[in-house]
Formats: structure tokens, C-alpha cells, sequence
């Protein structure tokens, strides 16, 4: 701990993160001049959350949302501390902000061999596509005459529940 206050004072604008061991370590830390301290107990605890979401088939952008929020404001959910209105704040610009996703094209959807124009992503989901990858080539500018093949990656973007429902159209029916 006394290496953070030393660094601190020889370099005031230096970025300090430090790995802690137990939470209870976070506050003295950063008190000292640690701009980060991550506890590994908390990092343990988290990576297993996201396995188990994932496992469970849990869309990667929830999973990723559910990430964010955890580790948010110096873990502050996990630490059992009550949320600040700036967190609250942070909260919700996280889960209603728009996010990127890649996704496939898979075998058995309703979207294979059919045009980006009939799809109709955008006004149907209220997603965007950014871009179609083929054979790992991107395809220049996609739009309405792009035919999609199965295993293309098509990079969406829009909020959580276009997304939703973009993923919808590119997973078999049925799914």
C-alpha cells in the first residue's frame, strides 16, 4: 500500500490500478492515490456469473450489460453500498444506450438467401446493420440488394430490445 502513496507523490498524473485481494483493501487504496483498485475476489466471482449467463444461453449483449453493472462505481453492488443518483444515472445509460453485437447467420433462419431490403431490419427491430462479414471479408457497404448466406456475421447496432429481436430473424425458427 505504501508503494501507491510513493508512486503517487513522485508522479501525480500517473494511471494507478492495483489488484487487491479483499475489498475491504479498495478504500485505503484509493485513499492513498490508487485510481483502480480491483479486488481478484470480486473478478473471481464475476467471471463466474458471466460463464454461468453464457452456459444458460443468455444473449452476449445482456451478459455483457450485467457485467457492466456489476463492476460499475468501484463495484458498489457487490460491496453492498447504497447506489449514489450518479450511479443510478451511469445505470441507466448503460441499459438503455444503444450497443454493437456481431451475430450469424444461422443454418435454418428465416434470413438466409434473403435481401437486407426484405429483411427490413431497421424499421421490423429497430436494429441497424453496420456490416455483413462473409468468409471473414467484410462485404463493402452493405444494403438493400445484400443477399445473406448461412454463417455470415452480421454486426448490428441498437438498443437491447432491437437487438432482441434482430437476433430473432437471424436464429432458426423455432429457437
Amino acid at each position: 500500500m505504501v508503494f501507491v502513496d510513493v508512486l503517487r507523490q513522485t508522479n501525480p498524473t500517473a494511471r494507478i490500478l492495483v489488484r487487491v485481494r479483499r475489498v475491504g483493501e479498495i478504500e485505503e487504496l484509493e485513499r492513498l492515490g490508487a485510481d483502480e483498485a480491483i479486488p481478484s475476489e470480486f473478478e473471481t466471482s464475476i467471471e463466474l456469473f458471466v460463464r454461468l449467463l453464457t452456459h444458460l444461453g443468455v444473449p452476449r449483449h445482456v451478459v455483457r450489460v450485467q457485467e457492466s453493472l456489476i463492476r460499475l462505481d468501484h463495484y458498489h453492488a457487490l460491496r453492498g453500498t447504497a447506489p449514489t443518483p450518479e450511479l443510478l444515472a451511469e445505470t441507466r445509460k448503460i441499459v438503455m444506450g444503444g450497443i454493437l453485437e456481431t451475430a450469424q447467420v444461422m443454418k435454418g433462419s428465416r434470413a438466409v438467401g434473403r435481401t437486407l431490403a426484405e429483411l427490413d431490419l431497421r424499421r421490423r427491430t429497430g436494429a441497424t446493420v453496420l456490416s455483413v462479414v462473409r468468409n471473414e471479408q467484410p462485404l463493402p457497404t452493405p444494403d438493400g440488394p445484400t443477399r445473406l448466406e448461412a454463417e455470415d456475421l452480421v454486426v448490428l447496432y441498437g438498443p437491447h430490445e432491437a437487438i432482441d429481436r434482430a437476433l430473432a430473424v437471424l436464429e432458426p425458427a423455432g429457437r
